[in-house]
């Protein structure tokens, strides 16, 4: 899997302000019926509704850093949201949960990302035909942290991109392999120790008759 780094042109996006009406109250001038602050997954869930047409994932470095690459994604899943991720014609995404719990604190980085997003689903296609060229059919782009504006990056692979289920399935049976070789090690570890009893045994008894 080949990863090439990409410098991403930002779209400006202007989100509409919200009208939310005021109240006085002794402690000074509050919102009325606020918006209950959205949890990352629901702020994710919303970001690919305004995105149609794109697969989204949304990873998690940091913790597939921590548990050495064996998460998955945020809170252990891929969160694919769309289908057939880095199948050739469908603009696939993954971003890691860093970027979105930015977006969540800075308007100005969220135009930035949201940027990012529309501009990768306007040249997808280039970035298809310029992996294809180099024998890579399979392409997803990547959006992490930049610290002042999020970072793009291009993943090519010359094989399909594994389904959640696929990993997880793959990873069951490397683990009962696993189990079958450790059980299989004790059994030969039980018959050697057997053979060695045995040849205590004999020599125990070889000594009793006067037999070296």
């Amino acid at each position: 899997m080949m990863k090439i780094a990409q410098t991403a042109s930002f779209t400006a996006y202007q989100p509409q302000a919200a009208n939310i009406p005021k109240t006085e109250t002794s402690f000074g001038i509050q919102a009325e019926n606020s918006p209950k602050p959205q949890s990352p997954m629901e702020y994710y869930q919303a970001l690919c509704r305004e995105f149609q047409g794109v697969t989204f994932r949304l990873g998690d470095k940091a913790a597939q850093k921590a548990s050495g690459g064996s998460v998955l994604g945020y809170g252990g899943s891929m969160n694919q949201m769309g289908e057939s991720f880095g199948s050739p014609g469908q603009c696939s995404i993954q971003i890691d949960i860093s970027v979105l719990k930015k977006m969540q604190q800075d308007p100005e980085y969220e135009k930035h990302v949201k940027g990012t997003i529309q501009d990768a689903r306007d040249t997808y296609s280039m970035y298809e035909s310029q992996a294809g060229r180099d024998g890579y059919p399979y392409v997803c782009v990547e959006i992490e942290d930049g610290g002042a504006r999020p970072q793009m990056s291009l993943v090519n692979s010359k094989m399909p991109f594994s389904t959640e289920e696929e990993i997880k399935e793959m990873r069951e049976q490397e683990s009962a392999q696993s189990q079958i070789k450790i059980n299989f090690q004790n059994i030969k570890d039980s018959l050697l120790e057997q053979y060695l009893n045995a040849i205590e045994e004999r020599g125990r008894k070889l000594q009793k008759l006067g037999i070296e």
